[in-house]
């Protein structure tokens, strides 16, 4: 819809929509008669029918990597789908054969409460293929550094494109406000002219070009399609950043490479990394929960993270706003109890967990009992997290459509995820009677129970376990989920090492 917007202009998407709506008020409809009302609206404003641009976006799967090369004033962008692995991981693979058939012993322990084969899969990864080469219609938008706020139009019309610039640019940042439906990759020298200008002034970037950069960089890193090194010299830039957008994107991306590498030295230096980046913003950005939406929410997003890289004076502060809470009763703002109620669990000992679990027991406001099951899931304590996950499974006490949520944030805690994992493979039998027409719940505990996993030994524990249970609706989590496993397990073959040089170079005493 942005990218829509932002090639036909907001009236003519409106007028369209609008012309789309009254034709059909009455009548079914199909994507045939949207694309005609819009380009109709459109006073050929396209350099081609709206139809025939969206088609190569709808009816084609994935997106496209548009690749940037700039040399002498000349600008080279080449189109292909953007793919995160590139490497065929089933070499990986200890038992590639992964049967959807449970075997006759868990039918058995299942009953007739389990419905068979209705819900399995047989090929749920069965390859889309393209009837034009995954090349699609590119409205390719770009600024430079001379003019940063006059935005220039290229159209890749399922080819690649060549066209000239001033000879002079220090940069060219492509696919502006990142209101395109693709992701761009610079040759070395512009990333490095792109960061140098982050570095120096930021805000000559827009807050949505900000984090586009950062998404772009950290998605193609993840791809290797360029060094994690070069998404970490970016990074760098943030310890100037005051916008939620650009923080957002960034802390998701290195919260995802710190689970990756947890279980490895250098995860200590990520963690010292993402404490360095937020360290300014936390002392100025402060615990009043003042400010407008997007503040309160970067307040929230700053505060965490300082609070899981080991920040002692966040630590210090979140208690002590958790303890006036627990014992004179003193209101924690609504935006920042998600942040206090999980450190308050995470640093409190087993007293603050019990004490959580009775207020969650007795509470009957959905949202602070929803916060609450967050909370808990936090403790330090694996035989906690055990009891609770033993708990979740009590009708009487946890709600069955919350069973899920519990396993899913016992999972991120680091402490709870072989407890997670290991309760999950226990109860299976429970958890399809529980939920075996649900696909979306079981889909959510396959997700959350193997997510975490990086080594071999892990993707072969997992494919032996679910080669012998029903997963009902969940098949294709379980394939998703076994070849995100495979992604990780190549991904830090090829880049650990690299990112363990880089936080070495940079933090050689935490």
């Amino acid at each position: 819809i942005y990218m829509l917007e932002m090639f036909l202009g907001r009236a003519t998407l409106v007028a369209g929509l609008r012309s789309y709506l009254d034709q059909h008020r009455y009548s079914s409809a199909t994507t045939h008669h949207l694309w005609q009302s819009l380009a109709a609206a459109s006073e050929k404003k396209a350099p081609l029918d709206v139809e025939v641009i969206m088609d190569t976006w709808t009816r084609q799967v994935g997106y496209p990597l548009v690749t940037v090369t700039v040399e002498d004033g000349h600008v080279y962008a080449t189109q292909k789908r953007f793919l995160l692995s590139q490497q065929n991981t089933s070499e990986l693979v200890y038992n590639s054969s992964i049967s959807a058939t449970p075997g006759n012993e868990w039918i058995n322990r299942l009953g007739k409460e389990y419905d068979g084969g209705t819900d399995l899969v047989a090929d749920p990864i069965a390859p889309i293929n393209s009837t034009i080469g995954f090349k699609w219609h590119i409205p390719l938008t770009y600024v430079t550094n001379e003019e940063p706020d006059n935005q220039h139009l290229v159209w890749m019309n399922l080819t690649d494109v060549e066209f000239e610039v001033d000879n002079d640019l220090s940069w060219v940042k492509f696919n502006v406000g990142q209101r395109g439906f693709y992701r761009v990759n610079y040759d070395p020298r512009t990333w490095q002219a792109i960061i140098h200008q982050l570095l120096t002034d930021h805000l000559r970037f827009s807050s949505a070009d900000r984090a586009s950069l950062i998404d772009d960089v950290f998605a193609l890193a993840s791809a290797s399609d360029v060094n994690v090194s070069l998404a970490l010299e970016l990074s760098e830039y943030l310890v100037s950043e005051e916008q939620y957008g650009p923080w957002h994107t960034a802390l998701s991306h290195l919260y995802e490479w710190a689970t990756l590498i947890f279980s490895r030295p250098h995860h200590k230096h990520l963690l010292s990394h993402i404490c360095t980046l937020v360290e300014k913003l936390y002392h100025s950005i402060g615990w009043e929960d003042t400010g407008a939406h997007l503040k309160k929410l970067l307040r929230a997003e700053i505060l965490q993270a300082a609070l899981d890289c080991g920040n002692d004076e966040a630590i210090a502060a979140a208690q002590q706003k958790f303890e006036l809470w627990r014992s004179e009763n003193v209101t924690v703002p609504p935006n920042l109890r998600r942040v206090v109620y999980k450190a308050g669990v995470r640093h409190g000992g087993d007293d603050a967990w019990w004490w959580c679990w009775h207020l969650y027991r007795n509470s009957s406001l959905a949202s602070e009992r929803r916060l609450l099951l967050e909370a808990l899931a936090q403790s330090s304590s694996a035989w906690l997290l055990e009891q609770y996950l033993q708990y979740s499974l009590d009708a009487k006490m946890v709600r069955g459509q919350d069973v899920h949520f519990v396993i899913s944030e016992v999972s991120k805690n680091p402490n709870g995820r072989l407890v997670a994992w290991r309760t999950v493979r226990k109860h299976w039998s429970d958890l399809m009677i529980l939920y075996g027409r649900s696909s979306y719940a079981i889909s959510s505990i396959i997700k959350a129970v193997t997510i975490h996993h990086t080594t071999l030994f892990d993707l072969h524990e997992v494919e032996q376990f679910f080669a012998v249970v029903p997963v009902g609706g969940g098949e294709r989590a379980l394939q998703a989920s076994l070849e995100i496993i495979r992604q990780s397990v190549y991904w830090l073959q090829e880049n650990s090492d690299d990112i363990d040089s880089w936080l070495q170079e940079h933090y050689p005493t935490s």
